[in-house]
């Protein structure tokens, strides 16, 4: 994880969270108007066991695929070939599948269930 100071200085660190830790994080983050910006790398993201099938949509997994690997939402719609008003709701939607109220901690679920592997 990289941190930033207020005068820009950056650290980057290692560490290990579960899902509902790293929805608070993600949470936390866009309350102060930012984005949390992971780097999973290949093997490091360590997912349980499905306990259950994946409750979103084809269109719903390549929506949160594309939020979590594109750097804007403008650059995940345009991956998508839709609007950003389009690809919101379509994470509204998946929000109510999975039964959280944010983004960041469907995210974080969904990546931490194996429902929408990252990209190696």
């Amino acid at each position: 994880m990289k941190l930033t100071d207020a005068a820009g200085g950056e650290t980057t660190v290692g560490v290990t969270l579960g899902a509902e830790h790293l929805a608070w994080l993600a949470e936390a983050v866009a309350s102060r108007g930012g984005r949390l910006l992971l780097e999973l790398r290949p093997g490091t993201l360590q997912t349980r066991a499905q306990s259950e099938p994946c409750p979103l949509s084809p269109t719903e997994q390549d929506a949160v695929r594309a939020v979590v690997e594109e750097d804007t939402w403008e650059a995940a719609a345009d991956r998508l070939g839709v609007t950003v008003a389009t690809l919101r709701a379509r994470l509204r939607s998946a929000c109510r599948h999975v039964g959280v109220g944010s983004e960041g901690r469907l995210i974080a679920i969904c990546l931490a269930r194996g429902w929408v592997p990252p990209a190696e």
